[in-house]
């Protein structure tokens, strides 16, 4: 029993230390700006500004019809109109600009979900590219440059998940240095 003891003791020690060994390769990449590159974020972007154009000028239009019944509103003569008149042309006016506010928040909200819906397939079409890149090249967990500050270049796989996206490569040169005063 004692040595099935060791036995087993020295094998978890030396799983352990082929464990610590290993080095666990680390990709990064910029997601969001090979997203802004996809022919389906582009796509995407100009059906939703369609569609904000769109809310945009209902808006506007139903912003112009209260601007016009508020001129009538202040136009009436206090003196010959009714107080009856004067209070039913203010809750007609007081009704309709909360119509508007309706309306637009619900425009709002309308236009963020539809943004979700166009975005959920092009982020899951980008993951899936990423996921393939990173596997492909042995790497185990991959990084948005975003969040870092340091990030060696023969790391990043923008490039690569570009490609993999049909997107293409861009080759950016190096900008020399200043040459230091003297």
């Amino acid at each position: 029993m004692n040595t099935f003891k060791k036995f087993a003791s020295a094998l978890i020690i030396l799983t352990l230390s082929f464990a610590a060994n290993a080095q666990l390769k680390i990709a990064h990449l910029n997601s969001s700006d090979i997203m802004q590159k996809m022919d389906d974020y582009k796509i995407a972007e100009l059906r939703l500004d369609s569609l904000s154009n769109s809310k945009k000028k209902e808006i506007a239009m139903y912003q112009d019809e209260f601007q016009k019944k508020q001129s009538e509103y202040i136009a009436l003569n206090k003196a010959t109109s009714s107080e009856a008149t004067m209070k039913m042309k203010e809750k007609e006016l007081t009704d309709m600009d909360q119509r508007i506010k309706d309306f637009a928040q619900d425009a709002q909200t309308e236009l963020e979900n539809f943004q979700v819906e166009l975005i959920k397939p092009i982020q899951k079409k980008l993951q899936d590219a990423i996921e393939g890149v990173a596997k492909e090249k042995g790497y185990a967990y991959v990084l948005d440059d975003q969040a870092l500050l340091v990030k060696p270049a023969a790391d990043d796989i923008s490039n690569a998940v570009r490609l993999k996206l049909g997107i293409p490569v861009e080759t950016i040169t190096p900008t020399p240095a200043p040459a230091p005063k003297k």
